[in-house]
């Protein structure tokens, strides 16, 4: 399958449960003041930017050189997004924004101490790749903490995407035993995994047709989203997140 190119500004205007989830990741975090931290899928920089002013702030409350921040992203489209975003930073603070897919050796120039993640590990099929280059990019008391679409994940969109005929991204949405045993393998001892059902509900088929148009089925036609969107009455999006959070074995 060809890779999904993105329209990162028409992403970032839905209105995205990610930004809740991200919030979730952070708060889980508890970042400590000095920390350095890589967002590994980063997307536009939203969630990044909320941890980067966080840990702004700690060094500011306790005079604490802060660490680096890493933006991570394999497409072109959402990094563009997210240098734009910390265009008014700082150079001298600013994060580190590079290209990298996120399976393979990750171009980064120091080990951090949170690697965080916010729906983007559902679009890699080895997990274990990915969490062995976060236990290899990380400090010896790092610690990981990641949201992703987990088993379950929008089962009642994939059922109409097959009804419609529409060609659908290769996604990974992992089971909690089978995250827990790639997790052990790869250099993390879990500290929680566990699935949450989150069902998105879209007020209308109007932002229902641009929601899944944007961030689901890229390269559909009108007619095939017409299809799709007539299996879909009640304007759902069944999302059920895999939350992860570990620490380096």
């Amino acid at each position: 399958m060809n890779p999904i190119v993105w329209d990162a500004a028409r992403y970032d205007r839905q209105p995205l449960p990610h930004e809740r989830w991200g919030q979730g990741v952070i708060d889980r975090a508890q970042l400590r003041a000095g920390e350095s931290l890589i967002d590994a899928g980063c997307g536009t920089g939203r969630d990044a930017e909320l941890a980067f002013n966080q840990l702004m702030v700690l060094a500011a409350d306790t005079c604490v050189t802060p660490g680096q921040v890493t933006l991570l992203d394999i497409d072109e489209s959402m990094l563009a997004a997210a240098r734009l975003r910390f265009l008014h930073y700082p150079e001298s603070v600013a994060p580190c924004i590079k290209a990298a897919d996120l399976s393979q050796d990750w171009p980064v120039s120091e080990p951090a101490d949170v690697i965080m993640s916010v729906a983007a590990f559902h679009w890699i099929q080895d997990h274990g790749s990915v969490f062995r280059q976060a236990a290899t990019n990380g400090t010896k008391q790092s610690r990981l903490h990641v949201d992703c679409g987990g088993a379950g994940n929008i089962a009642n969109i994939v059922q109409a995407a097959r009804k419609a005929g529409l060609l659908m991204p290769v996604w990974n949405f992992a089971t909690v035993d089978n995250t827990v045993k790639a997790l052990i393998a790869n250099g993390w001892i879990p500290q929680d995994v566990w699935l949450q059902a989150d069902p998105l509900v879209l007020p209308d088929e109007d932002s229902f047709r641009e929601f899944v148009s944007t961030v689901m089925f890229h390269s559909a036609s009108e007619s095939q989203i017409n299809s799709f969107v007539s299996y879909c009455p009640d304007f759902v999006i069944d999302y059920v997140r895999l939350n992860i959070d570990a620490i380096r074995s």
